[in-house]
């Protein structure tokens, strides 16, 4: 992914919780959260979907709040961008 799509997914990350980025690269962007000590890894599936795995304690409650047919903790899932809401 190229710098522009790396800063929209942190922006997006940062303004629903995921306060710091922990490595951003053409690969992948890794975010976490002090608050509900969560990891999320994002990263391209293919051309117009993101594959996001949530690593490290996940909030479950709180994305099946939003998601509610989610995969188990361990499963990534994939994004589409008509899926996800406007940045």
């Amino acid at each position: 992914m190229n710098a522009l799509e790396r800063s929209l997914i942190e922006k997006a990350g940062y303004a629903n919780g995921w306060e710091n980025v922990l490595e951003s690269t053409p690969e992948r962007v890794v975010m976490f959260s002090a608050r509900h000590k969560a990891e999320a890894v994002i990263s391209p599936a293919d051309e117009s979907t993101w594959r996001v795995e949530i690593t490290k304690g996940p909030p479950l409650s709180k994305l099946g709040r939003s998601f509610p047919v989610l995969p188990g903790p361990a499963d990534p899932f994939c994004a589409a961008p008509s899926s996800l809401s406007p940045l």
